[in-house]
């Protein structure tokens, strides 16, 4: 199933209550001076962009490679294969 929510372009903006608030969202925050692994496309730097202009903690599934990364600060906080579970 995360296979497929990675195929949706945009994003999701969930709630601190776990609701969606909305879906498919392109973000547009500036995207600069991040330490981002070579390799990650645009929506890992929006997400980590994002998260360094709020107080979110972003989600990105990978089309190309399918792993779950979390950012926070602008950092990335966790990168998690799914299929190692």
């Amino acid at each position: 199933m995360l296979k497929e929510f990675s195929r949706l372009d945009g994003a999701y903006v969930i709630s601190d209550s776990g609701k969606i608030v909305s879906a498919y969202r392109y973000l547009e925050p500036t995207i600069e001076n991040f330490d981002i692994p070579k390799g990650l496309g645009t929506r890992h730097h929006a997400a980590a962009a994002i998260t360094n202009e709020t107080d979110a903690i972003t989600i990105v599934l990978s089309e190309s490679d399918s792993r779950v990364r979390g950012f926070k600060n602008g950092n990335m906080i966790f990168n998690i294969n799914p299929e190692m579970y």
